[in-house]
């Protein structure tokens, strides 16, 4: 179904590619919709992400640990050896 969908919203964009305003109308036009389609799909798949989550969590702690205590030591001294910055948004 998804590879009709962009059939479809590739062949209706494309047809107002002279009239940006008009793709970009449609295609949030487009998007509301399909948006509106798929939230009871995805409000069913949020609760099943979540209880994964946890469970991921659960049997995983002591990694997930060990991750959190060496990722901010290992991401300084990648910066410092390739003279980069990471950077990421805070929540």
């Amino acid at each position: 179904m998804l590879k009709n969908t962009a059939v479809v919203v590739d062949s209706r964009l494309s047809g107002l590619g002279s009239n940006p305003r008009a793709a970009e109308r449609e295609d949030w036009r487009l998007g509301s919709l399909y948006a509106r389609c798929t939230a009871p799909v995805e409000s069913a798949r949020e609760g099943i992400r979540q209880k994964r989550r946890e469970a991921f969590l659960k049997s995983h702690a002591a990694e997930v640990g060990r991750l959190q205590d060496t990722l901010a030591k290992r991401l300084h001294q990648v910066e410092d050896s390739y003279s980069v910055r990471w950077s990421s948004p805070t929540l």
